[in-house]
């Protein structure tokens, strides 16, 4: 038989970890740049994202980002406070100032 992994080294490792999350209760979401630019605030989104939040994620933490499309327009949000557990959980989702996603995002928030 051929030699595993086609003659490379086997890969290291892999050490995984086991970690319960609070559930998740308020997020505060901002837009990048590029979101508040192509409309970000002339739109309703709210319900865009809390449905893809609910529909395509487990966890939040703050640094993720979030994507909704509407109309066939990308719109992106920072999770900027809260985070956990989004399974079964009742999120409150908040949107910070369009001044706030005009600075770069450094996590320090």
């Amino acid at each position: 038989p051929p030699p595993p992994f086609g003659g490379a080294p086997p890969p290291p490792p892999v050490c995984v970890r086991l970690v319960v999350l609070p559930p998740a209760r308020r997020l505060r979401l901002v837009p990048t740049p590029s979101s508040v630019r192509s409309g970000f605030y002339d739109v309703d989104l709210k319900e865009t994202l809390t449905t893809s939040i609910v529909r395509t994620r487990t966890t939040l933490s703050v640094g993720d980002t979030m994507v909704a499309w509407m109309k066939g327009v990308r719109f992106e949000a920072d999770v900027r406070e809260g985070g956990g557990c989004v399974v079964d959980t009742d999120l409150e989702v908040e949107f910070g100032a369009a001044a706030a996603a005009a600075a770069p995002f450094d996590g320090a928030d």
